[in-house]
Order: structure tokens, then sequence, then C-alpha cells
């Protein structure tokens, strides 16, 4: 969902959602189910979570239209799970995903949409990354409510979730099929090369390309080249940026006390001149090479 708070701050016309990973992109279906049923944050939360808002004449109040997102938090954060509610919300996002989108699910795809809406359903919001293993890392990750009520460096909440108008824009592009999820590898022949011919033949250029830290396998893979000159292929203005994570706990110029990852802007005409100068002989070499820290 990180995505979400990116495409909320970049306020983009359209946007592309690469991975790797098929069951990421069951899962931003399942998001974009939710988003479609969804009017406000706590809607969103309710089905996300399958903890479903109290109906007026209960005794439990539901937070009110305009609650803000810590209240939000507050208040599903002691909100059990109701198994009714989780089987009746899959059933809706499964028939949206392959009767309004045309999405058909195979066999496969049905056990990821499960597996993933249920891992909401049974943590709530205490869920968080963890390895494949299953075992969570000792509480090393956030959960999804600190990663939620989480605050930039002028301490001011900026989640998707937190600004009502954040949440309404995304909704409004999820809702217009402008977010479109693709399964594929960023230094494959296809996806990127695609995304690329589409945007010019709609005359849309790059605003943003989210990275995370796959740099670091495709140099680990040796592949790195082949990224570059897929995104060459980007039609590509003087403002487009990549927006990296630097994962790990290494020392970097631009991190932040306390903090795990190192957000790092770079201008994408300034990584290509530095890869066709040879600049980047390693992963290392590139997250220290021209980047534009906070």
């Amino acid at each position: 969902e990180q995505n979400f708070t990116y495409i909320a701050k970049v306020s983009p016309r359209i946007v592309f959602l690469l991975d790797i990973r098929r069951q990421a992109i069951i899962q931003h279906l399942m998001y974009k189910a939710i988003f479609h049923t969804s009017e406000n944050p706590a809607q969103f939360l309710a089905k996300l979570l399958s903890r479903p808002l109290p109906p007026k004449e209960a005794k439990e109040k539901a937070p009110a239209a305009n609650a803000s997102i810590n209240e939000l938090l507050n208040f599903f954060s002691t909100a059990a799970a109701d198994e009714k509610a989780y089987a009746a919300n899959l059933a809706e996002i499964r028939k949206l995903i392959q009767e309004e989108f045309k999405f058909p699910l195979s066999a496969s795809d049905q056990f990821s949409l499960e597996y993933v809406y249920k891992s909401f359903s049974d943590e709530g919001l205490a869920i968080s990354y963890r390895t494949d293993g299953g075992g969570g890392w000792g509480g090393y990750f956030p959960t999804l409510k600190e990663i939620i009520a989480g605050e930039d460096l002028n301490g001011k909440q900026g989640n998707f979730l937190a600004v009502p108008e954040d949440y309404e824009f995304v909704r409004g592009l999820h809702r217009k099929n402008l977010i479109i999820p693709v399964v594929g590898n960023f230094a494959g022949k296809k996806a990127l090369a695609s995304i690329g011919d589409y945007l010019k033949k709609n005359g849309y250029t790059v605003t943003a390309f989210y990275l995370s830290n796959v740099e670091q396998y495709l140099f680990q893979d040796a592949i790195h080249g082949d990224f570059a000159e897929n995104v060459r292929k980007l039609p590509l203005t003087e403002k487009s940026l990549f927006i990296r994570a630097i994962a790990g706990r290494g020392p970097h110029p631009a991190r932040q006390p306390g903090h795990r990852l190192t957000t790092l802007l770079q201008k994408m005409t300034v990584f290509l001149k530095d890869y066709d100068e040879k600049l980047y002989t390693s992963y290392g070499e590139l997250t220290v090479t021209n980047y534009i820290a906070p």
C-alpha cells in the first residue's frame, strides 16, 4: 500500500504497478476492489481488515465521518475480526475482480487472494513484513498501524489514509481504471518496454518511478544493464525522477537517525548519463552517486 501514498503525493494521470511476483498483482486487484466499494478511509479499513463498522443502533459507536486517522486506528486496533464479514467480503472481492474488472482468476490466483485477504483478517493492524518462513523478525519491522500513523521529517502524517483528499484521489484513479498492475521483471524484455510504448502513444511522460531496492537484486543477478536499457525506452523529461528505498543497517550519508530505510530521489536522465559513463560499478556505488537526499 505504500504505492498509494506515493501516488497521492505525485498526483499522476495514470499509474503502472510493476512487480515480478504475480501474488503482488493479485493483492493490488484486491485493493482495487476494496477501493471501489469504500467511500472513505473508515470503510476501507473495515473491509480490508474484516472488521465491520457497527450499525447506527449499536451500543458501540462507529467512528465519525470526519474521524482523524489516529481515531480510526484506535478503533480498529480493538475491533474484532468477523468471520461472516470476511467470507462475504472475500466473495464480493472475487466477484468484482472476475466480473467487473474482467480478470479471470486461476486456481492459484484464488489461493493467493484468499491467503492475502485472510492474513489481514487474522492479524489486523498488527500485520507486518515477515520472511518466507512465516515468522516475524522479533518486531524489527513496523506494523501496518505504525506505517499508517507514521510522520514525515516535519512531524506531519502523510499516509494516503490520513488525508481525505489523498484517499479520494487514489480511489478516483482506481474507479477510472487508471492504476494498472503488471507482472514483469524490471530487466525483462517485455513489461517496461510495453509500458513505455503505451506512454509514448498516448502522450504521457514519466513523472516518477518507484524502485524500492529492486536494483540490489538486479546487480546480484548481473542484469542491471538490461534494466538501464529499458529505462532508456521510457518517455522522460528533465523532471522525471526515480524514488529509491535503500535497505539495510549500513551507513549512508542520507540515512536519518532511527530509520531502517533511506529514501532517495534521482533524476532519471542523470541516471542514464552516469550509467553511460560507467559510474555504477556496484549497487553500493549506485546508491551514493548523484542522489537527491531528503
